[in-house]
């Protein structure tokens, strides 16, 4: 009879242990999903009458900002289209933009035609 109340016991340990997994399993299973990755903000500097980096790989709504931190303006400008059309950027100025459509974006300085740069957005 001893054995019996014992068995009973671990019988309604176990029973206790599994209910337990089993709600945490369900809460779990049940947890909001992580949304997808947020966009990111990336920074070009110019300097030294170039583009730094020169090539950037990004994806699609990331925010680019272009910072003068050189001595003389600058415009970030697109090769072909209007994608990128900044002002005259005076030192210390930024620009920025926000890609929403994948491709490669090439662009230069108006002033400085030599300073050339690409986006490609995934």
């Amino acid at each position: 009879m001893k054995w019996l109340g014992i068995l009973a016991g671990i019988i309604l340990i176990v029973m206790a242990i599994m209910a337990v997994l089993l709600i945490s399993e369900q809460e779990t299973q049940q947890a909001p999903q992580q949304p997808e990755q947020q966009a990111s903000q990336r920074t070009i500097i110019l300097q030294n009458f170039a583009f730094s980096p020169s090539q950037m790989f990004i994806k699609a709504g990331d925010t680019v900002t272009w910072t003068n931190s050189d001595s003389a303006p600058h415009t970030v400008t697109s090769n072909s289209g209007d994608e990128l059309d900044s002002p005259s950027l005076s030192p210390g100025e930024t620009y920025s933009h926000t890609f929403t459509t994948a491709g490669t974006y090439m662009y230069h300085c108006e002033f400085h035609p030599r300073m050339t740069a690409s986006i490609t957005v995934q």
